[in-house]
């Protein structure tokens, strides 16, 4: 446990929330778990639901000793941000970044998972000079044969394109961040904004493993007509049209950041 909290001690995970107050103290275990040492920061777009008394009351019974005992291998911090991934990100990222920080910034969303191979994956790349920035595959929580086809469609997209959302968590070094000027504060399309930006300086790279997401939203929404919609709004980001331009015309999206993905 010395050596893998060594490792991880280089490292920040930031993860956006608004209104998920039963989701963050499952997911803080889980990070906690996997990624003992890492310093983790909680960005939160003005939550309603009890989401940051979720995390206080979390760590206040972590503190007593009284249970979680766990969560004493990670630190975790919340702050509040403007609503929306991109303000929260940003403003998240600012924070872990404060004082020597990290060298290491892993971005994940709340319904987004880790393995332990994309955890090894991770240890890895923190002793690795050469690493700038990266993904992983992606696998969706449910049993359908239409999920199947999904993550293998988003994995080989992101693998052709070299342009991955944040579904499939976002790896990048302190230095690489800072140098592309950090996410932009926009509402929608904030990772593929970032993406391109740290693809003119360096090639990303596909890391070992996977990482699960929820696929609820696509049980709920139908899984060919989310598809279909998602495919058609990230065909409109075509060279020259920038993430910022189709925020403004695609406005605001839906609030809620996502249920947790069924363990993986």
């Amino acid at each position: 446990m010395v050596e893998r909290e060594a490792r991880f001690a280089a490292l920040a995970v930031v993860v956006p929330v608004l209104d998920e107050a039963g989701e963050i103290t499952i997911w803080l275990r889980h990070v906690a778990r996997l990624l003992p040492g890492a310093s983790v920061v909680v960005a939160d777009g003005g939550s309603r639901d009890g989401t940051v008394d979720a995390v206080t009351s979390l760590l206040e019974r972590q503190y007593h000793r009284a249970q979680d005992a766990m969560l004493e291998d990670v630190s975790v911090q919340v702050v509040t941000a403007p609503r929306g991934r991109g303000p929260q990100l940003r403003v998240g990222a600012r924070q872990a970044l404060e004082g020597p920080g990290p060298r290491l910034l892993l971005f994940l969303h709340v319904d987004t998972a880790l393995t332990t191979e994309a955890t090894e994956a991770i240890g890895n790349v923190l002793d690795d000079p050469a690493f700038g920035w990266g993904w992983f595959d992606v696998r969706l929580d449910g049993p359908s044969r239409w999920e199947r086809l999904i993550e293998h469609l988003f994995s080989r997209r992101a693998r052709l394109t070299g342009r991955p959302t944040g579904d499939q968590g976002l790896l990048v070094t302190r230095q690489l961040y800072l140098e592309v000027g950090g996410y932009a504060a926009i509402p929608m399309f904030e990772d593929t904004d970032l993406v391109d930006r740290l693809r003119r300086i360096v090639r990303g790279r596909r890391l070992p493993g996977w990482v699960v997401t929820s696929g609820r939203r696509f049980r709920q929404g139908g899984y060919l007509a989310v598809l279909l919609r998602r495919g058609a709004i990230r065909l409109r980001l075509l060279p020259g049209d920038s993430p910022q331009e189709q925020t403004s015309r695609q406005g605001t999206p839906g609030d809620r950041q996502g249920p947790p993905p069924r363990s993986p």
